[in-house]
């Protein structure tokens, strides 16, 4: 009987566990729940990471020079203004870098 009980809790248990870690495992990494309301200077903004299609609200994750990490809304002009000047910034440093080691070599 001792062994049968003993099989049984071991069972419910290694169920509840594989169920836990199966919902922990979907959640997306970051989400936004507020979103700032005042425009942040784009020397401010040294990159920005879309939320997850997960989340409930969508968001835009701006990263500082500060090391802050501030939630803005994607449908605002200013966010997607911001972001085309990021995004389109990383892309003229990472060819500045590129050629630089072309011309050394």
């Amino acid at each position: 009987m001792k062994t049968y009980c003993t099989a049984v809790i071991t069972l419910l248990l290694f169920a509840f566990c594989s169920q836990t870690l199966t919902q922990q495992s979907h959640k997306p990494d970051k989400c936004c729940f507020k979103h700032i309301e005042s425009r942040i200077p784009e020397a401010f903004v040294k990159r920005f990471e879309e939320t997850s299609p997960e989340c409930n609200n969508p968001g835009v994750i701006l990263y500082t020079t500060q090391q802050k990490e501030i939630c803005a809304n994607p449908d605002e002009k200013w966010v997607q203004r911001l972001m085309r000047i990021v995004q389109n910034h990383r892309k003229d440093s990472t060819f500045l870098i590129v050629s630089e080691d072309v011309v050394t070599h």
